[in-house]
Order: C-alpha cells, then sequence, then structure tokens
C-alpha cells in the first residue's frame, strides 16, 4: 500500500496541476474551444481525487480473496452505487458535469475506507497511524512538487500555432522535473519506499 501511494499520490497531484496544458496541447484544435478545454479540466483535476483510492482497491481487494472471502467486498462496491448515486444527484446542479466526476472519486475513496476498516477489523490488525503516516511524507512532498510545477506552468503560453513541438518538450521537461524534485524529497524525508527502491537499483548495478 505504501509502494503503490509512492507512486501514485505524486501522479495523482500531477494531473491536477498539468491537467489545463495536458488538454490544451493535445486537444484544444477546431470545434474543441478553449471552453471545452476549461470543461475537460475540472473533470479531469476531480477525476483525479480518486486515482489514489481506486489504486489502493487493486491491493486490498485482492487481499479478501486470499481470504477466501469474495462477497464482502462484492457487497461494498454494490453499496459503492448507492453513495455514488447520491452524491451525483448532490453535486450535479451546483458542479454540472464536474459534479459526477467528484462523485465518482468520493464512491471510490467510500469504498477504500470501507474495505480498510473491514480488513483490520477481521483479518490483520494494524495501527492506522503505521499505514498513513508514511503516506502523509508522500502527500507532502506530491504537494511541494505540485505547487512548483503550477507555479512554473503559469508561465507559459499552452495554445498557439506552430507551438506543437515546443510545448510538448517544455511539458515532458516539467513532467521529468518533476519526478526529479519530487524523488530528491523522498530522500531527503528517507521513506522507505525510496530507500527500498534505491537498493534494489543498487543491488542490480553491482549484479551486473
Amino acid at each position: 500500500l505504501h509502494m503503490v501511494s509512492f507512486i501514485t499520490l505524486p501522479a495523482m497531484v500531477g494531473l491536477m496541476v498539468l491537467s489545463e496544458p495536458l488538454v490544451r496541447i493535445f486537444f484544444e484544435k477546431g470545434h474543441f474551444t478553449s471552453a471545452e478545454t476549461i470543461a475537460t479540466v475540472n473533470a479531469m483535476m476531480f477525476y483525479s481525487v480518486g486515482l489514489w483510492s481506486a489504486s489502493l482497491q487493486r491491493i486490498v481487494v485482492p487481499a479478501y480473496y486470499s481470504f477466501q472471502n469474495t462477497h464482502f467486498p462484492a457487497f461494498v462496491s454494490f453499496s459503492s452505487l448507492g453513495i455514488l448515486a447520491s452524491l451525483c444527484f448532490l453535486f450535479i446542479k451546483p458542479l454540472a458535469h464536474s459534479g459526477l466526476a467528484l462523485a465518482v472519486a468520493f464512491s471510490s475513496i467510500f469504498q477504500i475506507s470501507v474495505l480498510l476498516w473491514f480488513f483490520r477489523k477481521k483479518y490483520v490488525c494494524f495501527q492506522w497511524s503505521e499505514l498513513f503516516l508514511p503516506q502523509l511524507k508522500h502527500l507532502g512532498a506530491a504537494l511541494c512538487m505540485g505547487v512548483i510545477l503550477y507555479a512554473i506552468q503559469t508561465e507559459f503560453q499552452w495554445k498557439g500555432e506552430g507551438r506543437f513541438s515546443t510545448n510538448c518538450l517544455i511539458l515532458l521537461c516539467l513532467v521529468s522535473g518533476g519526478i526529479i524534485f519530487y524523488t530528491l524529497l523522498s530522500y531527503f524525508l528517507k521513506t522507505q519506499e525510496f530507500l527500498y527502491l534505491h537498493q534494489r537499483l543498487l543491488r542490480r548495478k553491482l549484479s551486473r
């Protein structure tokens, strides 16, 4: 779970921060105007909120299967449909289509919360601090990365004739720079996941 969060949280923040450049570069052309770009960006940002919880479900649900329990994950998934429908009804008027994306994200967070709570109660008793404190480090580093990326990306013009190749190169540099910055922060924070990956790379290099 920690390793998945180590990868997913910066990806989530990066998608939210760089959503406008991504959409403008690859989609804004012809009948897809600036208004459609903003609408797509809003939905993309809200969908990104649920990326972390959806990724954790890929770990937790098979853990239930390993205990021969297939019915509870199915029950939680079915129950989340009711949560999703209620949230869609609640969010659709103030947020329009973006409300649907936010409802999907919140229903995913609901699912992982219930799955983790029941798994801890029935199968493996772990401390909540043991689960979430390391992930707070990842989130803090990801948010710092996001602030830097947002400050930089606002300085560029992401739409214009003949700028496609240039903007793609700038976007690639931003993504690469964000990865490097997040990696450095993880190094200074001494996160266990970074140290584990670093040791694996060293072992592979030494074995070669």
